[in-house]
C-alpha cells in the first residue's frame, strides 16, 4: 500500500536506504530546476499559476514554490498545518478557485492525520502570505488521504483507511467571511468495498473511485439534489490510484504493488448501464538499476498521460483514439538511489504548461521537466491492410506541446517494403496541422513497414511510433481477403487445451468472470461475450484463487488452410502477471505441419491485463500450407506469480484472392504434351513454353489465347481445346529455335483482371501443317 502515515518515519528511512545512482536518461525531456529544503521527504505536488505546491511526507508542511521562472524556483513560503496528532502528514494538496468568488484562490490540504479533523481549507490568493481559513472536521473521515475538488464547489475526500468517501458543498462557501469548521458531509458514501478507497476523482458527471479492491464509477452529475448514484465497478488488485479523459472517454488506473501496473480502461454511458472495457496495460519500466517497483499516480493532460513511477520517474503515454491503445512518448527519471520500494517519485502535475510539468520525488524534492514535444495525431485509424499495385495516402496531424515549434521542412515517411532498406519521401502539408503521407504500391500479399518524424527549430528529432524505428506501423497489401477461419468463442468451433503440470487455471472457453487480473469483460472489438481464459472461477473471489500454477497451459486452434497462398492471423490477447518478466508472458507460435514443429511470433508479457490486438503474416514465420495451426501457451513455472491469459477474436485469412492457377488438359488425349504455362500473377511476367524437340521440321512455334476452353474439332494436326468461337485474346508467333521457345507476356498490375479465366494452348508449326499441343487453363489472380 502507498506510503501513509500509518508507516513511522523510521521505517522510512528504511525504505529509502541506498545511495547508488539509478537514473534513466531522459526521452524527450529536459531538465529545467529543482527544489529541496533538505532533510525531508516529499509527497503530491500541485500547481496554480505561479506557484508550486508540494506536500511534506510525514510532516505536517506544504511548500509553495515560485515557478514562474522555471529554471530557477525559489521557495515563497510554508505551510504549517494543524498536527493533531503524531501522524499528521501532509500528503496531498489541491488547489482551486473559490466557486463562491472566483478572484480567491482556495488550497485543500489532506491532514491524513488519524485525528478529529478531515482537512484544512487555505486562502492562497496570495500565494505569498497563505492563511488557514476552515478546518473540515466530518465525522468517519478523520484519515483524509485524498481531496477532489470541481469547478462548481463540490469538494469529495475520501478515507485511506476505511471504504468511505465523504462530498461537501462548498459553492456558498465565503472565503471573506468563512467559517472556523465545518463538521458535516452533504453525502457519505460507505461500505464501498472490502478494502478502503485511497483515490478519487470527481469530475462534472461522474465521480471515479480508486477502492482497494475495485474502481468505481458514481454519478454525480445533479449533487444539488440527488445523492451520488452507483453506476459500477471491475474488479481491482491494490487499486490506488484513478484518473480520466476531460470527455470521460478513458480512464486511467494504477496499482500499487510490486509489479503495479497503469492500465487503461475506456468508460461508456450507455444511459442505463455503463461499459468499463480493459483496453491496455503496462508494469512499470525497469529503471537505472532495473529495479522499478510500481506505478503511482497517473495524470491526463488531453489525450497525454502522465503517470509518476516508483524508481522511475514519470513516463509519459499518447493515447491513440482511433485504436484504443497508448504508447510512451516521454519519460523523466528522478530517481538518484538504488530502489528499494516506496521511494523516487511521487506525483506529477502538467497543467501550468508542458514546457513546466512539476515532479515530486520521495528524497529529491520538486522538479520542473520541460515535456514541450511535437505531437502526431491521426484523424482516421491508420491502415491495416491496402489494395495492391497503388500507392495509399495516410493523413497525420502534426502539432506542438509546451514550447516546442515545428520545423516544416522537416515532416517525413519512412517506408520499407517486405524488410528491406527504408526510403524516405516528404509529407505534404494540407494545412490547418494535417500533413499527407504516400506508401508505396506493393505486391498483393507484400507488407510495408512504415513510420513519420519531424523535427523542431532547435533540431531535436520526433517519431510516430514514438520509439521507431524499433516499433513501426505495418500494412498488408490485401485484395478479395479471403476468411479461412473466424472465432469470436460464442461456439465450440474445435479448439484443443493441452496441459503440463497444470494445478490449477487451465484454458477454458465462456464468458469472462472478473477477479482482478483476468479479464472483465471478453474483448469489446468482437460481436460475442465469450473467450478464452484461464479459468474462470467463480463471482466474488479473490485475486489469485483460480489463476494459472504450474503449466505451460496450450490452447490450439483447428488446422488453417493457407494452401491457396499467404494470410495473416489477427487475434486479442491478455496477459497478465504479477511478475513482469518473459517466463509468465503469453507465447504465440505457428506450425505449418499440423503442429509436428513450431514457431515462436511472439512473447507478449509486461502486462497486468487488457485486450490488446495483435496481428501477423504468415510467411513472416513458416511457409503457408494446408497444415496451418496456432497456439497459445502460458505458465506459472515455477509458481510464483499471479498470472492470467485470455484469447478472442481470433481470425485467420487469405491476403490475396483468388490465387493464379494453371491446370493441364489434354482432351481425348491424342495431342502430344509439348506445352506447359505458368500461373498467370497479375503485376508478373507470365511464360508458356512449347517444346519442339521432338518435331525436326518445325519453324515457328504459337501460344493461342482464347476466352474459353473448347474441345475439338479434331483435325489433322490434333484436337483443338479452345473454344474457336470464343474470344481470341493473344496469338503469339515466334521462330523456332533450340529445342523449346518462351512466349513471355507482362500481365497487368491491374486488379479488374483479378479472376479472369482463359483457356490456352501450345501450337507447332513446320512445313505445310502444324501440330497442336495440349492445353492449360488459366486463372489470372495473385
Amino acid at each position: 500500500m502507498q506510503l501513509r502515515s500509518a508507516l513511522s518515519l523510521g521505517s522510512v528511512a528504511l525504505l529509502f536506504a541506498g545511495a547508488a545512482s539509478a537514473q534513466d536518461a531522459p526521452f524527450h525531456a529536459s531538465f529545467r530546476d529543482r527544489f529541496d529544503v533538505g532533510g525531508s521527504t516529499y509527497s503530491d505536488v500541485w500547481g496554480s499559476g505561479t506557484t508550486a505546491y508540494i506536500g511534506r511526507f510525514g510532516l505536517n508542511k506544504v511548500d509553495l514554490v515560485d515557478v514562474s521562472n522555471p529554471d530557477s524556483i525559489s521557495l515563497r513560503t510554508t505551510i504549517t498545518v494543524p498536527s493533531p496528532n503524531n501522524g499528521a502528514s501532509a500528503q496531498d494538496v489541491k488547489v482551486g478557485q473559490s466557486a463562491f468568488d472566483p478572484s480567491k484562490t482556495l488550497a485543500f490540504i489532506a491532514y491524513d492525520a488519524s485525528g478529529p479533523d478531515t482537512f484544512g481549507i487555505y486562502d492562497v490568493t496570495n500565494p505569498n502570505s497563505p492563511s488557514l481559513l476552515t478546518t473540515v472536521s466530518v465525522a468517519s473521515m478523520s484519515t483524509s488521504h485524498n481531496t477532489s475538488y470541481r469547478a462548481d464547489g463540490w469538494i469529495a475526500t475520501c478515507n485511506s483507511f476505511e471504504s468511505r468517501i465523504a462530498l461537501v458543498d462548498l459553492s456558498s462557501y465565503d472565503p471573506s467571511s468563512p467559517p472556523a469548521t465545518i463538521t458535516s458531509a452533504d453525502y457519505v458514501l460507505s461500505g464501498l468495498g472490502s478494502g478502503f478507497v485511497h483515490d478519487i476523482q470527481l469530475t462534472d458527471n461522474y465521480l471515479f473511485v480508486s477502492e482497494w479492491d475495485s474502481l468505481q464509477v458514481w454519478d454525480v452529475s445533479n449533487l444539488a439534489s440527488s445523492a451520488p448514484t452507483y453506476l459500477g465497478e471491475v474488479r481491482g488488485f491494490s487499486n490506488h490510484a484513478v484518473w480520466s479523459t476531460p470527455d470521460g472517454r478513458y480512464i486511467a488506473s494504477i496499482d500499487e504493488r510490486s509489479g503495479g501496473a497503469l492500465r487503461l480502461w475506456k468508460f461508456t454511458d450507455n444511459g442505463s448501464s455503463i461499459t468499463i472495457d480493459s483496453l491496455d496495460s503496462v508494469t512499470p519500466p525497469s529503471s537505472g538499476l532495473n529495479a522499478a517497483y510500481s506505478y503511482h499516480n497517473p495524470v491526463f493532460f488531453g489525450d497525454r498521460l502522465y503517470a509518476s513511477s516508483y524508481n522511475a520517474g514519470t513516463i509519459v503515454y499518447q493515447i491513440d483514439r482511433t485504436t484504443d491503445t497508448f504508447e510512451k512518448v516521454a519519460s523523466y527519471d528522478t530517481s538518484t538511489t538504488s530502489p528499494t520500494g516506496f521511494d523516487g517519485c511521487w506525483g506529477v502535475y502538467p497543467y501550468l504548461g508542458e514546457d513546466r510539468v512539476l515532479l515530486s520525488d520521495l528524497e529529491n524534492g520538486l522538479y520542473v521537466i520541460d515535456f514541450s514535444a511535437v505531437e502526431f495525431v491521426f484523424p482516421t485509424a491508420r491502415p491495416t491492410t491496402v489494395a495492391p499495385f497503388q500507392a495509399t495516402t495516410v493523413q497525420v496531424n502534426i502539432g506542438t506541446r509546451g514550447a516546442k515549434v515545428l520545423d516544416g521542412a522537416t515532416p517525413t515517411l519512412h517506408a520499407s517494403i517486405d524488410g528491406g532498406a527504408f526510403t524516405t519521401s516528404a509529407l505534404v502539408n494540407l494545412g490547418g496541422g494535417i500533413w499527407e503521407a504516400t506508401l508505396p504500391a506493393l505486391s498483393c500479399g507484400s507488407k510495408v513497414d512504415y513510420y513519420f518524424s519531424a523535427e523542431d527549430t532547435g533540431g531535436e528529432s520526433f517519431f510516430a511510433p514514438a520509439e521507431a524505428p524499433g516499433n513501426v506501423y505495418t500494412a498488408y497489401a490485401a485484395f478479395n481477403l479471403t476468411t479461412v477461419f473466424e472465432d469470436n468463442f460464442n461456439t465450440n468451433k474445435g479448439w484443443s487445451v493441452s496441459n503440463s503440470s497444470v494445478s490449477n487455471g487451465a484454458w477454458e472457453r465462456g464468458t469472462p468472470i472478473d477477479s482482478g487480473m483476468n479479464p472483465n469483460l471478453d474483448d469489446p472489438r468482437d460481436s460475442g461475450n465469450k473467450c478464452y481464459v484461464t479459468e474462470n472461477g467463480t463471482a466474488g473471489a479473490s485475486v489469485g484463487t483460480y489463476d494459472l500454477d504450474g503449466g505451460p497451459t496450450t490452447l490450439t486452434s483447428p488446422t488453417l488452410d493457407f494452401s491457396a497462398g499467404d494470410g495473416i492471423v489477427s487475434f486479442s490477447a491478455w496477459q497478465a502477471s504479477s511478475v513482469a518478466d518473459a517466463a509468465h508472458g503469453l507465447k504465440v507460435q505457428v506450425s505449418n505441419d499440423n503442429g509436428s514443429s513450431w514457431t515462436t511470433v511472439k512473447t507478449i508479457s509486461g502486462k497486468s491485463g487488457g485486450w490488446t490486438p495483435h496481428t501477423f503474416r504468415v510467411s513472416d514465420y513458416v511457409s503457408p500450407s494446408a497444415q496451418v495451426k496456432v497456439r497459445f501457451r502460458i505458465s506459472d513455472n515455477p509458481n510464483n506469480a499471479i498470472t492470467e491469459g485470455g484469447v478472442d477474436n481470433f481470425r485467420a485469412e487469405l491476403l490475396c484472392s483468388p490465387a493464379a492457377s494453371s491446370t493441364f488438359r489434354n482432351g481425348t488425349g491424342i495431342n502430344a504434351s509439348c506445352y506447359f504455362a505458368t500461373a498467370p500473377v497479375l503485376g508478373e511476367q507470365w511464360d508458356a513454353t512449347v517444346t519442339h524437340s521432338g518435331h525436326p521440321g518445325a519453324t515457328f512455334t504459337a501460344v493461342e489465347v482464347y476466352a474459353a476452353a473448347g474441345t475439338g474439332p479434331i483435325v489433322a494436326g490434333g484436337e483443338f481445346l479452345v473454344d474457336l468461337g470464343s474470344q481470341r485474346l493473344v496469338q503469339s508467333l515466334q521462330t523456332a529455335t533450340g529445342t523449346q521457345d518462351v512466349h513471355s507476356f507482362s500481365i497487368p498490375a491491374d486488379t479488374s483482371f483479378a479472376g479472369t479465366t482463359l483457356a490456352t494452348q501450345g501450337v507447332i508449326l513446320g512445313g505445310a501443317g502444324y501440330e497442336l499441343c495440349n492445353a492449360y487453363d488459366i486463372v489470372v489472380g495473385f
